[in-house]
C-alpha cells in the first residue's frame, strides 16, 4: 500500500532490516526450479504415451514442458486460468492412477 504522508513511511534502514530477515527465511527453505520439475513430469508423461492414450481419446490439448510451472499465452493471448489448469491436472492424475500396472516375476 502506498503511504502518501512522509512522516508515516518507514525509512531505508527499516526496509533493509526487513529484507535481511526475509533473506534469512528464504535461505532456510529448500531450493528447486519449478520449470525443471515440470520438464521432468513432461518426460515421464511421454514414457506412458500420454499423447496417444490421454490427449487423443479425451480430445485434450497436449501440455507444454512448462504448462504447470508458468502462465502461458495462446494464439489469442489469453492465459488459461488456474482453475482450468487444476482440472486438467486432476484429469491427468486420474488417468495416471488408472493405467494398468504391469508386474514382472
Amino acid at each position: 500500500m502506498i503511504v502518501v504522508d512522509p512522516s508515516k513511511r518507514i525509512d531505508s534502514a527499516e526496509v533493509f532490516a526487513r529484507s535481511e530477515e526475509m533473506m534469512k527465511v528464504l535461505a532456510k527453505q529448500p531450493k528447486f526450479d519449478c520449470i525443471l520439475v515440470n520438464e521432468d513430469i513432461y518426460e515421464k508423461l511421454s514414457l506412458v504415451d500420454y499423447h496417444k492414450y490421454f490427449c487423443t481419446p479425451l480430445n485434450k490439448k497436449p501440455v507444454s514442458k512448462v504448462y504447470f510451472a508458468i502462465q502461458e499465452y495462446g494464439k489469442d493471448q489469453k492465459a488459461e486460468s488456474a482453475a482450468e489448469k487444476f482440472f486438467y491436472f486432476a484429469e491427468l492424475c486420474y488417468w495416471i492412477m488408472n493405467i494398468p500396472k504391469v508386474t514382472t516375476l
